[in-house]
């Protein structure tokens, strides 16, 4: 079990990492609201991109040189590809060079994978589902005062305040990595007794975990990168603290139904994970059938479950099924998983609002979400794959 101090730690870390993340999510669609959906999904995509690339190299990299010198590199990636962005935001043209910035700070940015991979190290299988989650709600506070502070920030200063602060902050936590504790197996005084067998990962049926981590991935950047800034611009008018407002109530619906994985540990994995695909789909859903403002709010409640969902059960199954000494690896490829979804779903969504109209495009997502439930229903014999492969691999 993990010492309290050592996870406190952690958290802390990703919720001052994540509230600068917010901050640019929250700011840079906006900046390119008046172009097309494609051009302001584009922003996710390079980002999805450089992501791509450092999830190929960098989480299997931390299995051997250690969690703690990849954060490091992953802080100050970061702090460059926000600067870069910052920077052509100055310059009246954010044109390419935001798109530059986007793609060096994917390239670099693992620490949430790093995070996911270091409560692997430090939590047995029957605490993990309940420590994710509690990252999760760390991630969620972060998410809460990024779009805040941003916003108002960028109402009372000018945009290039946020912008310059974001990258200042990732230079902070560069230096704030050295109170982290190193959790790689290999970089243990005692030698590791784990396995870096990935035969658990290869048996029949595990194909549907990974499609359905994809799909979800798929919705959740959709939403986030393309549909949610314009249906919030169309039906909430207002400056970027209009924008703020909407974003602050969808995390703190997040962080709610975040406990519930919390409060309910034993809950079976599947069975969590079909809950939160049914909930964000009906929330998706709401937002088809009514353009009315209260409704944005109201679904937000209901959309918050799928986001839960989809940010702390994947990588609780992922790590079951995860050989004791490739942690790193498996964590980098969710987040491959997850980058590949990140360059697809803005670009496809995008193109539907724009070949359509935005309902086209949340009915996009909905049928993505369709598709997940049935990959979860269909799993071969009586019971789902993670779970026969999570008794192959006790056995």
């Amino acid at each position: 079990m993990a010492d309290a101090a050592q996870i406190a730690k952690l958290g802390l870390f990703v919720s001052a990492d994540y509230m600068g993340t917010s901050m640019m999510r929250s700011l840079l669609p906006q900046l390119l609201v008046g172009s097309s959906a494609s051009a302001v999904g584009s922003l996710e995509s390079w980002y999805g991109l450089g992501q791509t690339l450092g999830s190929l190299s960098l989480p299997y990299l931390s299995d051997v040189l250690g969690r703690r010198r990849v954060l490091q590199l992953s802080c100050l990636g970061t702090s460059a590809g926000y600067g870069l962005s910052a920077l052509a935001v100055a310059s009246g043209e954010p044109g390419s060079l935001v798109l530059v910035g986007r793609v060096v700070a994917g390239l670099t940015k693992q620490t949430l994978t790093m995070a996911r991979a270091m409560i692997g190290d430090m939590y047995g299988q029957e605490s993990r589902q309940s420590s994710m989650a509690l990252l999760t709600l760390f991630s969620c506070s972060g998410y809460l005062l990024g779009p805040l502070i941003g916003g108002w920030l960028a109402d009372s200063a000018g945009v290039m305040a946020p912008l310059r602060c974001v990258s200042a902050l990732f230079l902070l936590l560069f230096l704030l990595c050295r109170a982290l504790p190193e959790t790689a197996p290999a970089l243990q005084r005692e030698a590791p007794a784990g396995t870096s067998d990935w035969a658990t990962l290869r048996q029949p049926g595990s194909w549907r975990v990974v499609a359905v981590v994809a799909l979800q991935e798929f919705v959740l950047t959709g939403w986030t990168s393309v549909s949610r800034p314009r249906i919030i611009k169309k039906r909430l008018p207002g400056g970027f603290s209009s924008t703020a407002r909407y974003d602050t109530w969808l995390i703190l619906c997040v962080m709610l139904a975040s406990g519930i994985w919390r409060t309910f540990p034993g809950i079976d994995t599947g069975h969590a994970m079909m809950v939160g695909i049914a909930f964000f789909a009906l929330g998706l859903g709401m937002l088809c059938w009514s353009t009315d403002a209260g409704c944005l709010f109201a679904s937000a409640a209901v959309i918050g479950v799928g986001i839960s969902a989809t940010r702390t059960l994947p990588a609780t199954l992922l790590l079951k099924l995860a050989p004791d000494l490739k942690r790193g690896a498996v964590m980098g490829m969710l987040d491959l998983v997850g980058a590949c979804c990140r360059v697809a779903a803005p670009l496809l969504t995008g193109r539907i609002i724009d070949n359509f109209d935005d309902t086209a495009g949340l009915a996009l997502l909905v049928l993505a979400l369709l598709l997940a439930a049935t990959l979860l229903l269909t799993a071969q014999g009586s019971q789902s794959a993670w779970l026969s492969a999570d008794k192959a691999k006790a056995s």
